[in-house]
């Protein structure tokens, strides 16, 4: 494998017998003011990856240790990738996970920049 661009790594290993979560893409909304989506990209980002936490928490697991692949959706005009990585700098410090992250024209609605 060449090696990787980023702070993710090619290929991960799961034991078997280890607990599975799957987790649909999470958006820069904050569940505590009616999932109203975040100002900026940078933001959004950062709140995406807090409501993973929450999901995998909630089903008694680590973040974000336990976390095994990620997948970004990302609106180039709205979150730029350094601000996606300050957000997951934030979020994951030094661990590293399996990881995609694509470019699209728009999402869901006009007001999302990320889903991850």
């Amino acid at each position: 494998c060449a090696a990787p661009l980023g702070k993710y790594v090619n290929a991960v290993v799961v034991p078997a017998g280890s607990k599975t979560l799957y987790i649909s893409g999470q958006l820069g909304a904050d569940p505590q003011s009616q999932n109203k989506l975040a100002e900026t990209g940078c933001d959004q980002a950062a709140l995406c990856f807090s409501n993973i936490r929450a999901c995998v928490e909630h089903a008694g697991m680590k973040f974000p240790e336990d976390l095994v692949k990620v997948t970004v959706f990302m609106v180039r005009d709205k979150c730029s990738l350094a601000d996606y990585r300050e957000a997951r700098e934030a979020a994951m410090g030094d661990v590293q996970c399996a990881s995609s992250l694509v470019f699209v024209e728009s999402l869901a609605t006009p007001e999302m920049a990320i889903e991850i």
